[in-house]
């Protein structure tokens, strides 16, 4: 009787892993965006638009993408030249299928915070939407690092 309850345990733990396994071989939204993020840690951002044109991303007109390197160029003019380490700070699941992600691109003087909206549909994840400021208050606050003390950060 006992070995009846190990083989059924043995079994049982059997399918679960083999479900896990296939739930593990989905690639993760931050997975999905490495390619993205790995262009603009090198400041190469025609080249994160054809990553992200992979993902689903429309493909932005010629003047989409002249004003996008435009305002990319004003806020690298401002915040410096990109360190190559994007962070992710957040990721937003609503649900199993929509997430946001938000990323830290650390520069030399000032950091660029990038959001990226992701949608799943039945296989992978795509990117439906971005944007990027220079905008940290959110951030800071989400953090509480605003309620830590001068003396315990590091300079």
């Amino acid at each position: 009787m006992r070995w009846m309850f190990c083989l059924a345990l043995a079994v049982v733990c059997i399918s679960a892993n083999t479900i896990f396994a296939e739930e593990a071989g989905e690639q993760s939204p931050e997975q999905a965006l490495e390619p993205v993020l790995k262009q603009i840690s090198v400041d190469d951002y025609s080249r994160a638009f054809l990553e992200m044109s992979i993902l689903g991303f429309p493909q932005p007109s010629p003047n989409q993408l002249d004003e996008f390197q435009l305002k990319l160029k004003q806020f690298r003019q401002a915040c410096g030249k990109s360190l190559g380490d994007v962070e992710l700070l957040d990721v937003n699941l609503v649900g199993k299928r929509l997430a946001r992600l938000t990323y830290l691109d650390h520069s030399e003087r000032h950091p660029i915070v990038w959001r990226f909206t992701m949608y799943r549909g039945s296989k992978e994840w795509r990117v439906i939407g971005y944007n990027f400021n220079g905008e940290l208050g959110d951030l800071l606050e989400k953090s509480n690092l605003l309620s830590q003390k001068p003396e315990n950060l590091k300079r």
